[in-house]
C-alpha cells in the first residue's frame, strides 16, 4: 500500500403525516440557514442540444463516441459528490487523487429542459468529457425547478408520470446521452424532506416506477438507485418509506430499483441502527431482500452534535442566523443575543475563527471520516460518497459565507479562477481511502470495553487489518491521555498509521503488542 496520512443537519424535526394507504405526505419544520440556496444557483445554458431520430422514431444519443467508459473489474467502496451544483469544473482529476474513483453530480430538471423539447446537455457532456477509464460514475436526476411539467409549489411533482410524458422523456435522454459512460442513475433524493419532494409517499413510488422505466428502457444495463433517506428513525419517516415499498411490491411489473440509498448525517454512533432498519424494513418484503444499500451523502461533524453543551446557546444560534446570515462569517465572539459569545463547539463552524480551533474542527472531521464509513460498512453497506468536492457560498454586500452545517465538509476550497485546491481533511481521506477503498467486509470485535471500537477488515484481495478507536467527548476527548489497551494480531509484526501522524512499526511478543489507543483512529496492517 501507499501511504499519506461521510450530516444534514439533525435540528428537530415537527412532522405531521395523514396515513391512507398510498398517501402518507411528510410536513416538517428542519432547520434550513439560507445562502441563497443549498441546492443550485442559475447557470447560463450555453448550448441547447435535441437528440436526434433513428430510422425507427427512436431518440437517439449524439454524444460524442470517443469519450472513456468504465473499465475497472473491482468493487470500490469509497466514493465523494461533487456537491449540489456543479458548473463545468474540473475535479475528476482530483476525485482520482484522493484514491478513489466513484463520483457523481446532480441534474436539474429546469436547467436541463427549461424549454419543453429543448435539451440542455452541457453539463452532463462536461462531466462525462472528464471521465476516465476506471472511473464509476453516477447521475442524480431530479425534478426539482421545473415550472412547466410540475404541479406542486416547490416544483417537484411532475404532472404527468405515464410512459412518453414530459417526466419520462427528460429522464430517457438524460440517460441515453450519457452512452453507457454513467453506470448508475438516482431519482429524487431525500423525498422524505418536503425541500425536495413535495407529495405523498405513493407519489414518489409512481415517480420511481416511471423512473425505472425510462432509464432502463434508455440503457438496460444501468443501474437505478432510489431513496437517499435522510436517515431519521422517526415514526414518520419510518412509515413514509415503508408506504412507498408497499406501494411498489404491490405492483408485481418489477422491482422497480436496483438499489438504495440511505444518508447518515447527526449522530455517527446510531449509524449502524439507522442502517439495519432500512436493511431489516427491505429484507421483510421479497421483492427488495438483499437489495444493496448505499449511501450519496454522509459527513460531518455538524452543530447539531454539539447541542449538549449549551442547548439554549444552540437554540439561539439559530434564530440568529436566521436574522443575521453573515454572523456566520465572523467568529461567533460576541454576537446581539450572546456579547460574551458562543461555546467553541459552536464557534467553529464559523468562518472567521482563529487557525487553532479550525484545526481542531479539521481534526474532528478527519477522524469522523472513518469512524462513520467503518461504522457503515459493518453495518452492511456497500458503498459510500463523502459529501462533498465543493460547497456553494453565498456573497451579500456585507459577507461571503457557506452553509452553517455543511459548508466546511468539503475536501477542497475554490478560488476565484475556479480552480479547485486541497483543503486539510483532503490528505484525511486519502489515508482512509488507501485502507478502505476496496473492502469485503468489517466485522466488530468485542474487546469488553464499550468504549473501544475494534474492527476487522477484510479487503476484497482477501488480506486483513484493523482499525480501533477510543469513544470518546469528539470536541475535548484529544485533550485526555492515551488509553493503553493490549491487542493479540495475527502476525509477527506491525505497522500502525494513525490519521495525523506517520507509521510505527510494532513488534510483538508472542504475537501481543500494546496500542495507546485515543479517539483518533488507528489503522493497523502486516508489517511486511
Amino acid at each position: 500500500m501507499k501511504r499519506l496520512g461521510l450530516i444534514l443537519l439533525a435540528a428537530s424535526i415537527t412532522l405531521s403525516m395523514p396515513i391512507s394507504g398510498c398517501t402518507i405526505q411528510l410536513g416538517d419544520d428542519f432547520l434550513e440557514i439560507e445562502i441563497g440556496n443549498k441546492d443550485k444557483t442559475s447557470i447560463p445554458q450555453e448550448l441547447v442540444y435535441n437528440d436526434a431520430l433513428n430510422e425507427e422514431g427512436e431518440t437517439q444519443s449524439t454524444f460524442p463516441s470517443e469519450y472513456p467508459g468504465f473499465s475497472d473489474s473491482r468493487n470500490p467502496t469509497l466514493g465523494i459528490a461533487f456537491g449540489s451544483k456543479y458548473e463545468n469544473q474540473e475535479f475528476i482529476d482530483h476525485v482520482h487523487e484522493l484514491g478513489i474513483s466513484q463520483t457523481y453530480i446532480n441534474i436539474w430538471w429546469d436547467e436541463t429542459e427549461a424549454v419543453p423539447g429543448e435539451y440542455n446537455y452541457t453539463l452532463i457532456d462536461s462531466f462525462i468529457a472528464q471521465l476516465k477509464t476506471d472511473t464509476v460514475a453516477m447521475l442524480r436526476i431530479t425534478t426539482r425547478y421545473n415550472d412547466w411539467a410540475t404541479s406542486d409549489d416547490g416544483k417537484t411533482i411532475p404532472t404527468d408520470l405515464s410512459i412518453g410524458s414530459p417526466y419520462y422523456n427528460y429522464v430517457y435522454n438524460v440517460v441515453r446521452r450519457t452512452n453507457g459512460k454513467v453506470i448508475k442513475f438516482e431519482n429524487n433524493w431525500e423525498a422524505d424532506f418536503t425541500k425536495h419532494w413535495g407529495g405523498t409517499a405513493g407519489q414518489y413510488a409512481e415517480l420511481s416506477k416511471t423512473f425505472y422505466r425510462a432509464v432502463k428502457d434508455a440503457d438496460p444495463e444501468a443501474v437505478v438507485v432510489m431513496g437517499g433517506a435522510i436517515g431519521h428513525l422517526t415514526s414518520s419517516h419510518q412509515e413514509f418509506w415503508k408506504t412507498v415499498f408497499d406501494c411498489l411490491a404491490n405492483d408485481a411489473e418489477s422491482k422497480f430499483f436496483d438499489v438504495f440509498d440511505v444518508h447518515l448525517y447527526s449522530n455517527l454512533y446510531d449509524i449502524p441502527e439507522r442502517v439495519n432498519w432500512f436493511r431489516e424494513t427491505l429484507d421483510a418484503y421479497p421483492e427488495f431482500n438483499s437489495i444493496p444499500i448505499i449511501v450519496t451523502e454522509y459527513g460531518g461533524p455538524s452543530p447539531k452534535e454539539f447541542e449538549y453543551v449549551d442547548k439554549a446557546a444552540y437554540a439561539d444560534l439559530i434564530n440568529e442566523l436566521r436574522n443575521d446570515r453573515c454572523l456566520i462569517a465572523g467568529d461567533l465572539t460576541s454576537t446581539p443575543l450572546h456579547p460574551e459569545g458562543y461555546p467553541d463547539q459552536l464557534r467553529m463552524f464559523a468562518y472567521g475563527i482563529e487557525p487553532g480551533l479550525e484545526a481542531k474542527r479539521d481534526r474532528i472531521q478527519g477522524r469522523q471520516m472513518v469512524q462513520r464509513t467503518i461504522l457503515a460498512l459493518s453495518a452492511g453497506v456497500d458503498t459510500l460518497y463523502w459529501w462533498n468536492i465543493k460547497e456553494n457560498s453565498a456573497n451579500t454586500a456585507r459577507c461571503h459565507f457557506r452553509h452553517p452545517v455543511f459548508g466546511k465538509m468539503p475536501l477542497m476550497e475554490e478560488q476565484q479562477d475556479g480552480t479547485l485546491i486541497p483543503g486539510p481533511t483532503f490528505y484525511f481521506f486519502q489515508i482512509m481511502a488507501d485502507y478502505l477503498n476496496y473492502v469485503e467486509a468489517v466485522d466488530k470485535i468485542d474487546t469488553t470495553d464499550p468504549n473501544i471500537f475494534l474492527f476487522e477488515v477484510t479487503q476484497d484481495d482477501g488480506s486483513k487489518i484493523f482499525t480501533i478507536w477510543e469513544k470518546r467527548d469528539q470536541f475535548d476527548g484529544e485533550n485526555m491521555p492515551p488509553t493503553e489497551f493490549k491487542f493479540e494480531i495475527p502476525w509477527q509484526n506491525a505497522l500502525v498509521q494513525e490519521l495525523f501522524s506517520d507509521l510505527v512499526i510494532l513488534s510483538s511478543i508472542d504475537r501481543e503488542v500494546t496500542l495507546y489507543l485515543t479517539d483518533t483512529p488507528l489503522f493497523i496492517e502486516e508489517a511486511n
